[in-house]
This record gives C-alpha cells, structure tokens and sequence, in this order.
C-alpha cells in the first residue's frame, strides 16, 4: 500500500461496537514507532507490528523484527513502492521466518536481498496467516482482542489524517474509500472524557506525528476504510 491503486471492496460494512478492551502496548507486545522516511513502506511496518505482538504472546519475548528484509526480499510486493500486508506474511512462512532488526536494520530503501533461507539468523517464524471478512468491523475487533495487533489499510491522503496531531479521528474527517496507506491497530479503547471507542492505530511516521507516532481511530464506522482490509499472523 502506498498511493497504490487497491480496488476497495464494495461489500457493506458491518459492525457496531465490541464491549471490551484491550492495549497491546501494556502487554509487551508492541515495539516503538519507526519512521518509513522517503521509502513507501507502511505495510512492511505494519505486518512486522502484527508478526511482532503474536510472536511475543508465542514466545514471552518482545523482539524488533526486519521491516528491511521485508522491503528487499517480500515477493508480491514492491518494496519502497508499495505492497500488501498478507502476501507478506505468505512470503515470511514460506521464506522459513524473518531476521531481527538488529541483524538486518531498515535503511528507507530497496537493496537487493540479503536474506539467505536456511543460513540466515531467524528471529521469528509464522506458521499461516488470516485475511479477516472485507469491512466486517466485528470481526476485526473480536481479532484484535482475542488475537493481538491486526494489520489494516487505510485512507490516509485526506489533510485530516496528514496534519492529525490529537483527538479520535472520524469517518467524516478521513472518508472511507480509497485505501493508500497501512497501520497497525494495536488497542481497543474508550476515550475517558467523551465515552467515545476508538483503535489507537500504530503508524511509522516517526514520534513526532500524531500522539507519539499513533493516531486514534473511531470504531465501528470503517473510520478511514480501516475495515476493508485486515489480516493477521499466526505463529
């Protein structure tokens, strides 16, 4: 994903608001915010959040994994110019895992790939991947809850979602339609002041967008086509 014309699905969406809560970053299952920089990579970020919170419930161990190998060596993607969050976990399972990003560290560009399947150091290995129902908000929130951090796309072009500084944002605010962009959900949430749930949303814009890198979604109204498409890894 990346300005990259994804055709959106036209089924109906579906779902109100699931009664629970959870924050994944309170379970030492999320690692900080990156910054993509000038390479067009969110959904290498946002499928390695995903791998990174099942690996960490799998194993009890929090660790940063590869956004680089994923750029450079994913089949079914583009690298810095865009690509899919389940076809990169296909790659993953198939490649027999992905490296830490202390061994393979992001450099914001397309390098030819260093992975090496069986001799290279793996730091987590993923066994099957699910692509959740298109626009089926109760699933998704049920995923995230019982599951951990799901990967989504995302509209993100609108001057709403560019310059977000604070505060949930809403369907009105971003639309729901073309989908450009990728992030991570990592929490179902209700803001204290307003009763108002919303899904704080992992970008990869670096600490100074957003809340701390994080933008806060408004639940159970395909906020910014959030629903469309979903996936998630198992280890």
């Amino acid at each position: 994903l990346k300005g990259h014309g994804i055709a959106a699905p036209k089924a109906a969406h579906k779902g109100g608001v699931l009664d629970k809560t959870i924050d994944w970053r309170e379970q030492n299952a999320v690692t900080a915010v990156g910054n993509e920089g000038e390479c067009g990579a969110p959904w290498a970020f946002s499928a390695a959040a995903a791998m990174e919170c099942a690996h960490s419930q799998a194993t009890g161990e929090l660790v940063r994994l590869s956004r680089q190998q994923l750029v450079d060596c994913a089949t079914g993607s583009q690298g810095c110019n865009g690509g899919l969050m389940n076809t990169t976990y296909e790659y993953v399972i198939n490649a027999g895992g992905v490296e830490s990003s202390a061994n393979y560290p992001y450099t914001g560009q397309t390098d030819p790939c260093k992975y090496k399947q069986g001799t290279s150091p793996v730091a987590a290995t993923f066994s099957s991947y699910v692509n959740l129902p298109n626009n089926d908000e109760d699933a998704l929130q049920k995923a995230i809850y019982n599951q951990g951090v799901v990967s989504v796309a995302v509209a993100a072009s609108s001057s709403a979602w560019q310059f977000y500084s604070s505060g949930i944002m809403t369907a009105q605010a971003c639309g729901t339609n073309q989908v450009d962009h990728a992030v991570a959900l990592v929490s179902l949430s209700v803001d204290e002041k307003t009763g108002k749930p919303y899904y704080a949303a992992k970008n990869m814009w670096g600490e100074n967008w957003g809340m701390k890198g994080y933008i806060n979604l408004e639940r159970g109204t395909n906020a910014c086509g959030l629903a469309q498409q979903t996936s998630y890894p198992v280890v």
